[in-house]
């Protein structure tokens, strides 16, 4: 599927509830060059291929842009995404790819290779960052969850780890928002900034 439109900046007028919901998706039964059915592409063209001796879901590289894919049911809060990410640099050319919650201008934590961050965002804003060393060419987890605190309180948290390595205790990023969030799916996106594939797998909503 192509389109040139990214998770954040998709209108609201995507019908969110119509999608089918599905928990996990690892992709190993869907057809190579196909589409699973619980998933919904917000942009850009995805499909999914062999990786690894198993299947993946797969952004081209090309064209450059923002791009993503909804997933999992739609909720508010006490919930928590998972996914897996492989992506390469081309010289000087880093991608950036990332994991949301709450649809389309939620929450979303971000590696940002270039600026060797991890980043958590709400609808593009920058909330929180911290030093993330990625490696090109290899997988990394992602984790974000949302929490209400009390009736005015959320916090939104995430983390990211190289495969491999053991995941962190605790949340890397974490910020509190008095915003009431909007109901939404669980999202990945990717920007191949170096015109090569990005690859994901193991999409979770817990």
């Amino acid at each position: 599927v192509r389109g040139a439109v990214g998770c954040a900046s998709l209108g609201a007028a995507v019908a969110l509830a119509q999608v089918p919901a599905a928990d996990r998706e690892d992709f190993e039964s869907v057809p190579v060059g196909a589409m699973p059915s619980d998933v919904f592409v917000l942009g850009g063209e995805f499909s999914v291929v062999e990786s690894d001796g198993g299947r993946a879901l797969e952004l081209a590289g090309q064209p450059l842009d923002r791009f993503g894919v909804l997933f999992g049911p739609t909720v508010v809060d006490g919930v928590e995404a998972r996914t897996r990410v492989r992506a390469v640099k081309k010289g000087r050319l880093f991608p950036v790819f990332g994991l949301g919650l709450n649809g389309v201008g939620g929450f979303e934590v971000r590696v940002n290779p270039a600026r060797r961050a991890l980043e958590l965002l709400s609808d593009d804003t920058v909330l929180a960052t911290g030093p993330f060393r990625w490696r090109s060419g290899d997988w990394v987890h992602l984790a974000i969850g949302l929490e209400r605190v009390s009736e005015e309180e959320w916090k939104v948290m995430g983390k990211a780890w190289l495969a491999g390595s053991r995941e962190p205790d605790e949340w890397l990023l974490t910020r509190s928002v008095s915003e009431e969030p909007f109901s939404g799916r669980a999202c990945i996106f990717g920007t191949p900034h170096s015109g090569l594939p990005v690859l994901y797998d193991d999409l979770e909503v817990r």
